[in-house]
């Protein structure tokens, strides 16, 4: 019998398969549906909200940088309406695709994103 190992991001990091959310490299989110392995192929891929790919494609956590940060900052202050939508690279309303899943707490979601952010770039959080 053939093992098939779990799926890996483009790191080669193991994404466990209950994993929601996963970022492409420009740091964009991607909303996680299900995970499929092809056994011809010996490859993992997942559906996402954007159609189905490669799991070797995504990263398993938001490959972040200071100017990363500072950019969704001001993609997000640039919005007078709804700034934390902008902040995930969202258009207002566009929830079912949102990192915050509409829980009519999104500015909360969004503080608290930007805070774990700055700690992990400050290396409190590894």
């Amino acid at each position: 019998m053939a093992i098939i190992e779990m799926p890996k991001d483009a790191y080669g990091r193991t994404i466990p398969l209950d994993t929601g959310t996963l970022y492409k490299k420009n740091g964009g989110a991607v909303i996680a549906y299900h995970y499929d392995f092809d056994p011809r192929g010996k490859e993992w891929y997942v559906e996402t909200d954007e159609g189905s790919c490669s799991v070797s494609e995504f990263l398993l956590d938001r490959d972040d940088s200071w100017e990363k940060l500072l950019a969704d900052l001001k993609r997000g202050a640039s919005r007078v309406h709804s700034p934390e939508c902008a902040y995930f690279g969202r258009d207002e309303n566009d929830c079912d695709q949102c990192e915050a899943v509409c829980s009519f707490a999104c500015k909360k979601i969004a503080f608290g994103d930007i805070e774990s952010r700055i700690r992990k770039l400050m290396g409190e959080d590894e």
